[in-house]
């Protein structure tokens, strides 16, 4: 498939910009500008670098192969707000009493310790783009009440007045509404982002910045140019050969429960997956173009899976579920990271890491040790790095759905607290006697034999961690 002129333009650049010395690798970490890239209900995959065989993304890919790709990243919830509180704050979403959707009552609350506020210790500059969705606006709780010097920032999704990502409505910058906009979601945030690092940054100081997508979340509504690449029989039929993790899909709109893709919305979604893509390429061939590539470590990754009845296939791979059930596809997620000097060009890991893990990892980077909060949060510099280690099985990693149903991921093992409907759909058994799920992720990664019966000893042990988690709440 053809490139975009942009994106051999930015790959030239960005091959410029980047260049490293394997050989001898810069151990200079003291104060690296830091910029998180926060997709919204992409899938696993989605992206090139991830087998997607139809969606063009090439910047994303650009920076996996200049950097490490992990394949075993999650997000601490299966969907949005938990996913991102847990995030911001190193914590379990259910430590802090918040794994539902952010509404009157249910809220990232200011007591929280979060990562812009360990970063501003170090005289960091921080800044916010995009959305925020783990507080309410109405009660004052915007990003700067939670450690953002700058924020440009819509509370939800994008909204405007043909219900579309173009031209929103619902931006506000630093406390005033921005009352007219020209363009899509992620071209003014991504144009924010860099409009603040050329005019309003110091430029003696080192930066966070966190920048978070609408995109691909609906309204999946991308510029025509980029839904038009995505129309012909070709990609038709590759289509119809990917399926959906093996699961029901529900879509209202077209009727009922259905497993094959949905051929009047495909090309949207994927025309939205490129536009963003592009968006992430014009903001890193600033960073090249401006001198602040080398010393910026960039992570690029997804607050949750794909939602149900997503308009993309295969988006969670070949992995079972969606966003907001405890399957692997409602919280396994891409996770990219570059930094020039410090990771080397072109790994891949396949560690389990999880979302929660950056706020220490970032502690560890900045000598912030004993500070408070990060209670779920594990420090993955060596995995970074390249190393394959995984968290100290003492300490497995925490996952839970919508509806609070608890998955744990302990060495090869994960354990589901729930029985599943004829709807491939997680609920609470009847009974406290239930087992739960049990599955061998190392030979059974898309949860299709459950071996709880064959280990009873591994589920007595793994039951008990959720009713500590929730005994803390």
């Amino acid at each position: 498939m053809k490139t975009t002129v942009l994106s051999i333009l930015f790959i030239c650049f960005f091959l410029m910009a980047c260049k490293t010395n394997d050989e001898g690798m810069n151990n200079d970490i003291s104060s690296p500008n830091i910029i998180i890239l926060l997709a919204d209900d992409l899938g696993w995959g989605d992206l090139g670098c991830y087998g997607n065989p139809i969606i063009r993304t090439p910047n994303l890919d650009l920076l996996a192969s200049s950097g490490i790709k992990f394949t075993q990243c999650h997000s601490a919830g299966a969907i949005c707000s938990p996913s991102r509180a847990a995030l911001l704050t190193g914590e379990s979403p259910y430590r802090i009493g918040f794994f539902e959707l952010q509404y009157e009552d249910v809220y990232l609350r200011n007591e929280e310790i979060t990562i812009p506020e360990l970063l501003k210790q170090k005289q960091y500059e921080t800044f916010f783009a995009g959305k925020w969705h783990v507080a309410p606006f109405e009660k004052g709780m915007t990003p700067d009440t939670q450690g953002f010097d700058y924020y440009f920032a819509s509370q939800f999704n994008s909204t405007s007045d043909d219900n579309s990502t173009k031209n929103p409505t619902n931006l506000v910058r630093n406390g005033q509404e921005v009352q007219e906009t020209e363009g899509y979601y992620c071209d003014l945030i991504v144009n924010e982002a860099m409009s603040w690092l050329k005019n309003t940054r110091k430029a003696n100081q080192p930066f966070f910045m966190e920048i978070c997508f609408s995109e691909p979340h609906c309204p999946v509504t991308p510029p025509e140019e980029y839904a038009e690449k995505y129309e012909s029989k070709e990609i038709d039929s590759l289509a119809r050969t990917m399926g959906y993790g093996g699961l029901l899909r529900f879509n209202g709109r077209y009727g009922g429960y259905q497993t094959e893709p949905n051929f009047k919305l495909k090309k949207y979604y994927y025309g939205m997956v490129e536009q963003m893509d592009d968006a992430v390429g014009t903001l890193i061939q600033y960073l090249g173009s401006s001198g602040l590539m080398e010393n910026t470590l960039i992570i690029f990754t997804s607050d949750n899976g794909p939602r149900r009845g997503a308009n993309g296939h295969k988006s969670a791979g070949d992995l079972k579920g969606y966003k907001a059930n405890i399957w692997e596809g409602g919280h396994r997620v891409p996770f990219i990271a570059r930094w020039p000097g410090q990771i080397k060009a072109g790994i891949k890991n396949d560690a389990v890491i999880s979302l929660t893990d950056i706020f220490a990892t970032l502690c560890e980077i900045k000598d912030t040790h004993g500070i408070s909060g990060g209670e779920d949060s594990y420090n993955i510099l060596k995995q970074l790095k390249g190393e394959i280690i995984d968290i100290d099985d003492e300490n497995p990693r925490i996952f839970h759905s919508s509806t609070g149903i608890f998955a744990l991921r302990k060495g090869k093992w994960k354990y589901i607290e729930g029985v599943e409907n004829d709807r491939n759909r997680v609920i609470r058994p009847d009974s406290s006697d239930f087992p739960g799920l049990l599955f061998d992720m190392s030979v059974d990664p898309c949860e299709t034999n459950n071996v709880a019966d064959d280990y009873p000893g591994i589920i007595m042990d793994m039951k008990e961690k959720p009713k500590v988690i929730k005994s803390q709440n």
